[in-house]
């Protein structure tokens, strides 16, 4: 999984999750929209941004690199708890 996300999102294939490919709140972040006369807004489309889940898996595949760096987390945050 980690080398398909690595080279896929190169060739414009979406990043491979166990989650929902993008959170409601992420998608409000990067929506675009443009005030109406009558005080509304209007959505105008979402802006698509690959650099927030290509540095979320950077950073999970660290440890990769160096193990060691295991030893510094504690315990609890590595397992979930």
């Amino acid at each position: 999984m980690g080398l398909f996300n690595f080279i896929g999102p190169s060739f414009g294939l979406p990043f491979v999750t166990g989650s929902l490919p993008h959170s409601p709140q992420m998608v409000k972040a990067l929506t675009n929209y443009r005030k109406k006369d009558d005080n509304t807004f209007e959505v105008t489309g979402v802006s698509e941004n690959r650099i927030a889940p290509f540095l979320m898996y950077l950073l999970i595949g660290l440890p990769i690199l160096k193990p060691e760096w295991l030893a510094h987390i504690p315990s609890g945050a590595l397992n979930g708890v």
